[in-house]
């Protein structure tokens, strides 16, 4: 989508399509500008978060509206999307979704463009991923399948009990998997797996020994090696960093 350039950020009328994703049930849509901030938020994504109009929202960054560990991982893949000036797509996040609640949510964001090429800010679509399925083939194909791994956190999951649920071979599962999530069955897990450990970190006080252990891996040195990967640096030094104040 191109924009044109404006010193002040996104254009009033580049949002005039907006009000008709009002009227879409279960999509959440947000649009931020160049420095993150929020410009426009669909009713939906204001009924989740507790709001009462956009202009409550307008303005407000990601650190603002989340907890500081959860907020630091959205900005960090909104650099992603501008960096590579691509379309990120299903990604799989635990999203707050008022009340304390945290629900599973499979999110895409692409980067908006101005006249001049720059990018000038990014939207971005979420479903609730057991809701999905009833509106896409493809992740209605994966519904079980999700659901399945999100529900068995605390142990393993192999690429072939999962086809087995899809019911398809290993090899037909992990090239339909792919080509709807743009990752691998086993990445998928193991992304999964260590969001949950992530947000065990900060919202417990086990050890990360007892975190490795519910949320299946093999040992504590596991968990960091997976942690690492998939989030950058170690379990302690991330709760650290999550509970400090601001």
């Amino acid at each position: 989508m191109t924009l044109p350039a404006e010193s002040d950020g996104l254009p009033d009328f580049a949002l005039s399509l907006a009000p008709l994703f009002d009227f879409q049930p279960g999509l959440f849509l947000y649009v931020k500008d160049a420095a993150g901030r929020f410009v426009h938020v669909n009713r939906a994504w204001l009924e989740m978060r507790g709001f009462d109009g956009v202009e409550a929202v307008r303005g407000l960054t990601d650190f603002d509206l989340h907890p500081h560990h959860m907020a630091a991982r959205y900005v960090a893949e909104d650099a992603e999307v501008r960096r590579t000036r691509k379309t990120l797509p299903n990604r799989v996040w635990l999203v707050p979704a008022g009340g304390g609640s945290l629900r599973w949510f499979l999110s895409t964001k692409t980067p908006l463009f101005a006249a001049d090429g720059s990018v000038c800010g990014l939207a971005g679509a979420m479903r609730d991923f057991e809701a999905a399925g009833e509106a896409h083939r493809p992740f209605a194909e994966m519904q079980d399948v999700l659901a399945h791994v999100v529900r068995n956190v605390d142990r393993p999951v192999r690429s072939a009990e999962l086809a087995e649920i899809a019911g398809l071979s290993v090899s037909q599962f992990e090239r339909n998997f792919k080509r709807t999530f743009q990752m691998t069955p086993r990445h998928y897990v193991q992304q999964v797996r260590a969001n949950a450990a992530a947000e065990r970190l900060v919202a417990t006080d086990e050890s990360v020994a007892e975190v490795a252990a519910a949320c299946g891996y093999c040992d504590q040195s596991h968990l960091t090696k997976q942690f690492k990967r998939h989030l950058g640096e170690t379990p302690l030094r991330y709760r650290k960093r999550a509970r400090q104040p601001g």
